[in-house]
C-alpha cells in the first residue's frame, strides 16, 4: 500500500505479505473489475486525512493498494456477503472470469509478468451433486443446470 501526500508528494509504503486476496463484488461484474476497484486510488480527506510526517500535519493524501510481489499460488476469495442495510445479506450475482489471469495491471512493478492459470472451488454446501457435468442443488425443487451455467453463481474461491 502506498500513501502519497498531496502537499509535499512524500510517499509512505507498507509491504504486507499475502497469499490470498478478498475482493468486494458488490459493484463488480467480473474478476478484472473487482481487481481494478481493489487497486483504485482512494482520496484520504475530511475526517480521514493522513498525518504526513514530512509536513507534520494532517493533509489530503492518496492511498493505493498494489501487489508488490505475487505469490506462486494466488487465492482469490469473493466477499459474497454484504454488511449494508439493516441485516446485510448474501450477494447473489454472476462474476465473469477467464481461464488465465494476468496480474500485470495490478502490480507495483509492471515490468514483471504475473500470469496465473485459473482453478475454481465451488461452494460445496450449495451443491447436492455434480453428475456428468450437471449441477443439482435444492431440496424440494430439484434444479439441474450445466456446470458452465452454474459456475459464475457458485464460485467462492479462485486459485
Amino acid at each position: 500500500m502506498q500513501v502519497k501526500c498531496t502537499i509535499c508528494s512524500s510517499c509512505s509504503n507498507t509491504y504486507d505479505p499475502f497469499l490470498d486476496l478478498s475482493l468486494e463484488i458488490v459493484r463488480a461484474e467480473s474478476l478484472s473489475k473487482a481487481l481494478v476497484r481493489f487497486t483504485a486510488v482512494e482520496a484520504l480527506e475530511g475526517d480521514n486525512k493522513y498525518h504526513c510526517s514530512n509536513c507534520q500535519k494532517k493533509v489530503r493524501a492518496l492511498k493505493q493498494f498494489t501487489i508488490d510481489k505475487s505469490p506462486n499460488i494466488l487465492t482469490i476469495q469473493f466477499k459474497r456477503f454484504s454488511s449494508t442495510g439493516n441485516s446485510g445479506g448474501k450477494i447473489d450475482k454472476k462474476i465473469e472470469f477467464g481461464r488465465t489471469l494476468d496480474m500485470k495491471p495490478y502490480v507495483s512493478n509492471p515490468q514483471v509478468s504475473c500470469l496465473y492459470m485459473m482453478a475454481v472451488r465451488i461452494i460445496e454446501d450449495l451443491v447436492d451433486e455434480v453428475i456428468d457435468g450437471t449441477v443439482r442443488f435444492g431440496d424440494d425443487e430439484r434444479l439441474s443446470i450445466s456446470v458452465q451455467e452454474a459456475m459464475p453463481f457458485l464460485i467462492h474461491t479462485l486459485f
